[in-house]
Formats: structure tokens, C-alpha cells, sequence
């Protein structure tokens, strides 16, 4: 979990003057965060109380926070805690560890985890699953999201090198942006949660963008031409960067 908390940027205290500033640095433009969004508030009764593992900045939260949702967030080490108490007096968290920490005795009705599977290699992930039904009480629901394409290597092992090398040649160097982590399988997720004794009720994939745009030559005519945008979404489908679940406990443990 090290090195999580490493790879995320939360230094920089930018977008914090304000509500509407916070949202419009951190939440609006992200596609991820929408997508996540959509699926909460659609698939979680508002009744829920909702436990947040991972949170990051909690900008997420925040909003789900305004739909009317409880959120408790919780991170390695919460992000700018006192900043985020000053504009919005409802935030909490607390540290907590998903692999390591002590479980909750109280249990929780309702699990997100987001932008965080992605670095778990199978095993981990198989001991996630496993905490995570540890605490959920009865007919809890957890949500879970995988980052990137599930399989791609069309994309990922022929297209980006050659993408990469012709930009070199034409720009005279660059670096393979890639997907750093682990691209589960949708059936290897799902097997591994109903082996801990979750149940899949309700799932989506949605930004279909994203990933193209580590294709320097498709980021660079997205700049240029901003209908190429809208290429992906009819012709770019196998490539979707926001993979989601709701798995609920139906079982006793």
C-alpha cells in the first residue's frame, strides 16, 4: 500500500479557495470521477451509510456528500484534512490501511473503493475481496472499480511501442505512456469476490477516451480537431478506462 500513497500526487494544495473551486480543480474535469458518479447514485440508496477506502482527496465523496449520502472517508494518511474540514464541515476520516488495519467491529453497510485494485496482483486481490466481506454486514454492498481495458494487448503491446516509435522518429524521442498495474480480467474480479462470498448486482464500463490517449498521435489530433474525440466512443469500445462493480454479501461470515 506503500506505494500508493506514493504515486499519488497530493502536494499540491491548488483548488482549495472555495467549494466551487475545489469541485472545478478536482472533480469536473475528471471523467473517472464522473463515471463513478453516475454509478453510486444510481446503484446506492441514499440510505446507505458509506465507507470510503482510499479516498484521496475525497473529492468524490464530497460530492456524494451533496446528493445526500453519509460518507466516512479514510486514507493512509488523509489529504489536507484541516483545508478540507474548512470547506466542507461534514467531511471526516480517519487512517486506515484496506490490507493491514484493524476491521471495523461495527461492520459497514456500504464499501467504496476506487482507483485502487489496479495495483494488486492476484493473490492481494484475493485477500482484499476476503476483508472486504469480512466487513461488510449482511447484505452489504461494495463498490469496486478496475482501471483500463481488461485485455488489450493489441493495444497495449503492439500499437503504443509503434506509437511510440514513430513519435520518436517524427519528434525525436518520447516514452510509452502506459497502464501502470495489473489489468484484471472481468471474470477473475468476479470470481475472486464471489469466492469471498460477494455477489455481482450490478455492473458498467464507461470512458472509452482515456486510454486512447496515451496514443501520442491520437492525443495529438484530439488537440487539433476536437471531433476526433468522439472516435473512441464509436469505433474505440474494447478499450474502456473505467471498469465498474457492486458486489453485495449475501452470504454470512
Amino acid at each position: 500500500m506503500a506505494d500508493h500513497a506514493e504515486t499519488m500526487r497530493y502536494a499540491d494544495v491548488s483548488g482549495y479557495g472555495s467549494v466551487t473551486e475545489f469541485f472545478d480543480t478536482h472533480f469536473w474535469s475528471h471523467p473517472r470521477l464522473l463515471a463513478y458518479e453516475r454509478f453510486i447514485v444510481k446503484t446506492v440508496p441514499k440510505t446507505t451509510p458509506l465507507f470510503s477506502l482510499a479516498s484521496g482527496r475525497a473529492a468524490l465523496e464530497m460530492r456524494l456528500l451533496q446528493y445526500g449520502y453519509q460518507v466516512d472517508c479514510s486514507e493512509l494518511e488523509p489529504v489536507h484534512p484541516e483545508l478540507m474540514r474548512r470547506l466542507f464541515p461534514e467531511y471526516r476520516a480517519c487512517t486506515f490501511d484496506v490490507l493491514t488495519s484493524p476491521l471495523p467491529a461495527r461492520g459497514a453497510d456500504g464499501l467504496l473503493v476506487m482507483g485502487l485494485i489496479y495495483r494488486f496482483d492476484l493473490a492481494t486481490l484475493g485477500r482484499f475481496f476476503q476483508r472486504m466481506a469480512a466487513m461488510l454486514n449482511q447484505n452489504g454492498v461494495l463498490i469496486v472499480d478496475a482501471t483500463g481495458a481488461e485485455s488489450a494487448r493489441w493495444f497495449y503491446d503492439l500499437l503504443l511501442p509503434l506509437d511510440a516509435k514513430l513519435f520518436a522518429w517524427h519528434r525525436g524521442g518520447c516514452a510509452i505512456s502506459k497502464h501502470h498495474g495489473y489489468r484484471h480480467r472481468n471474470q477473475e474480479i468476479v470470481g475472486l469476490a464471489q469466492a469471498a462470498g460477494l455477489s455481482c448486482v450490478a455492473s458498467t464500463e464507461e470512458d472509452y477516451q482515456t486510454e486512447w490517449l496515451r496514443s501520442h498521435f491520437y492525443a495529438g489530433l484530439a488537440r487539433r480537431w476536437p471531433t476526433a474525440r468522439w472516435w473512441p466512443r464509436l469505433f474505440g469500445r474494447s478499450l474502456p478506462h473505467v471498469r465498474l462493480w457492486a458486489f453485495r454479501k449475501t452470504c454470512h461470515g
